[in-house]
């Protein structure tokens, strides 16, 4: 006959097992579950205690700020802003292949014909160009999901994207493109 081990857990619960392996496979599982329950509890209750807490103001309190404040600013407060971006009037295609080369020329970039190539294949040198179901905007065709940090008024902005491009050319991401890849396919051809 085997010697029962008793495992006690707490001072309410006492497990009694007769083998080894079985005593050391339960002890973890609920020494594991118990700290699972635990952790979980104090990080619920410091999640909840972090969240924000609404603040309710009456408008009597604002009456005297009201009253001091210029029209002209409660005006431009009621009215909605109006979007980071408005287009301005697209200038042509020949006139957007000059600008860019103009850039390119000022800041010294060495691959000026394949900045060019690339201009034509992404967007054919239309700075408005969307792609991706809207998610790839402008000449480059900078997409919203891989790079936020680009807006849409820099996006469609021919001097901005094109720096933007031209340093990531520079240090070496021009493979962002897929164009990149016809580019260098036909150029081997």
């Amino acid at each position: 006959m085997t010697k029962k081990t008793k495992i006690k857990i707490s001072k309410s619960l006492q497990l009694y097992y007769s083998h080894k392996k079985v005593q050391r496979i339960v002890a973890i599982g609920l020494a594991f579950g118990l700290m699972t329950y635990f952790l979980g509890t104090c990080l619920h209750y410091k999640l909840k205690a972090e969240e924000p807490t609404p603040v309710y103001v009456e408008f009597s309190d604002l009456k005297p700020f009201l009253e001091k404040t210029n029209p002209s600013t409660l005006t431009a407060l009621k009215t909605p802003q109006k979007p980071e971006f408005s287009p301005t009037k697209p200038i042509g295609k020949e006139a957007v292949k000059a600008k860019v080369k103009q850039i390119a020329e000022r800041e010294n970039f060495k691959w000026i014909p394949y900045l060019l190539r690339l201009a034509n294949c992404e967007s054919k040198f239309n700075q408005y160009a969307l792609g991706d179901n809207g998610k790839s905007r402008g000449l480059w065709q900078i997409h919203k999901g891989y790079h936020p940090e680009v807006s849409d008024a820099m996006a469609y902005d021919i001097e901005a994207s094109t720096l933007w491009t031209m340093n990531k050319i520079n240090n070496g991401y021009q493979h962002l493109w897929t164009c990149d890849r016809i580019i260098r396919q036909v150029a081997k051809n």
